[in-house]
């Protein structure tokens, strides 16, 4: 699951330089938390190079080849392929609890604080208002700030919630994915059905 054989999935936000950004930090996630030795991660890549190589091959028969492939270079058990595709799986977990308190602080720094803007400023036209009514182009300028501030922090929450749900989705995919290799191979692999 390198950068070079990551799939290519549907749009979910809809802004492929997000989703590009969220691909590239689940991915820098997988490869980070790679295993010593053979394991799922170089079960993917390989299978991900039998799926280039053997184009017309079905699907059994390049899980065969990808596990093949490991199996010349090392030792390498279908039990240990299997069983650490749940560590990928938590790796992306971790990620996504270490984006959601990313995602947390900025709504900190970034929406909050804009709203607090936005008290301040109207907690200002208040006074104003009471003190004189000379003010009013002063106050006229500073509702404006006011709904400027409201407006920003709106946008900027859901961009970061967008942004959020954007990497929840893809992180899904993958561990979609994941799961579904794990189940291939164990039916093909494990269970001794190649296909043949």
């Amino acid at each position: 699951m390198a950068a070079d054989s990551t799939p290519a999935f549907a749009s979910v936000s809809g802004d492929p330089s997000t989703e590009a950004k969220v691909i590239e930090r689940l991915t820098k996630a997988l490869t980070d938390a790679n295993l010593p030795g053979l394991d799922f991660f170089e079960f993917q890549k390989a299978l991900k190079n039998a799926q280039k190589t053997l184009p017309g091959a079905d699907e059994a028969t390049r899980y065969s080849v990808a596990f093949g492939t490991l199996a010349a270079v090392g030792d390498v058990t279908p039990d240990a392929i299997a069983s650490t595709a749940d560590h990928y799986i938590k790796a992306l977990d971790e990620k996504q609890a270490s984006f959601t308190q990313y995602i947390e602080g900025q709504v900190k720094e970034r929406v909050d604080a804009k709203r607090k803007d936005a008290d301040e400023i109207k907690a200002k036209i208040q006074a104003k208002n009471e003190q004189i009514k000379a003010l009013s182009d002063e106050i006229v300028q500073l509702t404006q700030a006011s709904v400027e501030a409201k407006n920003a922090a709106a946008q900027a929450k859901a961009e970061l919630e967008a942004y959020a749900q954007s990497f929840c989705d893809i992180k899904e995919r993958f561990v979609q994915e994941i799961q579904q290799a794990k189940q291939k191979f164990v039916t093909y692999i494990m269970s001794g059905n190649t296909g043949r």
